[in-house]
């Protein structure tokens, strides 16, 4: 796939990103990524039915030059540190590519990229189908994403962040991550150079959104010849003032090692409201209750109940996000009532569902 517009050379001498003329047939390219390929090297295209990728990580483009943006491709993504976590929310999507050469197709077929010459942020635009992934990547440039549409999910350090509108996710540079969409998305990514950014913020940073940032965010993705230099800086100072964090905790439920306790850890994933004990599961599995809950606290590092509910928890966010209600969520991922269901959620990811996933104009999930 090749973008209908992307940003030309025009580097001045430090390497940043020129006046911002779209160009075809050139992408804008991430830090490559060499090491475990996926089977065959492709384009950089997205594909159905393979897992995103990883690999080891280089310092320059193959065609040299500091680019803060742009995808990546090669090797299988997982929730580190632990090598057999679960897949992200929705069924991802692969990105192929080659570990040399130019650097593949940015984000999307139909993407866009704002990079006005002495501008401090970048911005793209770049639709997602549900379920699309991109596969694990890192940039020169810190990285702000955010959906104004639809749902976002980001896989960074070890854990997972579901993204409704009303926040986003500030990713440091080089922090490998792969992001993806729980359903139809248009990801707007916001690239600070690191030399121009006074945000010092050295791990991924859940980021609220509000209104006054949604607009100013989408009057910086207009094109480059539609805002005067002077007034995009001032805009680009507003932002910076506006990134303000928010005190949430990720949802993880990574997979036990021993096979026994993966095959329940499976069991649950395909139906989260499955209420069998511990003794009903070692039946099934041919483990006695003591030996299960030994291997999920040592393959997890959590109890048996904590893991359940966390994955309980990761069920829900995407329904959640979807505009489901919080009494048909409770029932769905196992919970006997909406209030048992939101105190978990509280306890989980420290705000209530109402609050995480509250629509942009105030009004939050139903009950």
């Amino acid at each position: 796939m090749s973008l209908n517009g992307h940003v030309g050379d025009g580097r001045d001498a430090s390497g940043r990103p020129g006046d911002g003329r779209t160009t075809p047939g050139r992408a804008p390219g991430a830090r490559p990524r060499t090491g475990r390929l996926t089977d065959e090297p492709g384009t950089g295209d997205r594909t159905a039915g393979e897992a995103p990728g990883a690999g080891r990580a280089t310092d320059e483009l193959g065609t040299g030059g500091r680019t803060p943006y742009g995808p990546q491709q090669a090797g299988q993504v997982t929730d580190e540190p632990q090598p057999d976590s679960p897949t992200p929310p929705g069924p991802p999507r692969a990105v192929r590519g080659a570990s040399d050469g130019p650097p593949p197709p940015a984000h999307s077929s139909h993407g866009h990229l704002v990079a006005p010459l002495g501008s401090a942020i970048a911005v793209g635009s770049f639709p997602l189908d549900g379920g699309e992934w991109f596969a694990r990547h890192e940039h020169g440039a810190h990285q702000l994403a955010w959906a104004p549409h639809g749902v976002l999910a980001v896989q960074a350090a070890g854990r997972t962040w579901v993204l409704p509108s009303t926040v986003a996710l500030w990713i440091p540079a080089g922090v490998p991550h792969a992001t993806g969409a729980t359903s139809a998305a248009l990801l707007r990514s916001l690239y600070f150079w690191p030399d121009r950014c006074p945000v010092s913020w050295d791990e991924p940073q859940v980021v609220a959104v509000s209104g006054l940032l949604r607009e100013l965010i989408g009057h910086l993705a207009q094109g480059a010849d539609r805002i005067p230099a002077d007034a995009r800086l001032r805009a680009e100072s507003v932002v910076l003032d506006l990134l303000r964090p928010v005190s949430v905790t990720t949802v993880r439920a990574p997979d036990p090692t021993d096979p026994r306790a993966r095959r329940v850890a499976e069991a649950l994933r395909a139906d989260p409201s499955d209420g069998r004990t511990l003794t009903e599961w070692g039946a099934v599995v041919g483990a006695s209750a003591r030996t299960l809950a030994r291997a999920f606290v040592s393959g997890t590092g959590l109890t048996y109940g904590q893991w359940r509910t966390q994955l309980r928890l990761q069920a829900a966010m995407p329904l959640l996000a979807a505009g489901a209600t919080v009494s048909s969520v409770a029932r769905r991922v196992g919970y006997g009532s909406p209030s048992a269901f939101v105190a978990a959620f509280r306890r989980g990811v420290g705000v209530a569902p109402g609050t995480y996933f509250a629509r942009a104009g105030g009004e939050g999930v139903g009950r």
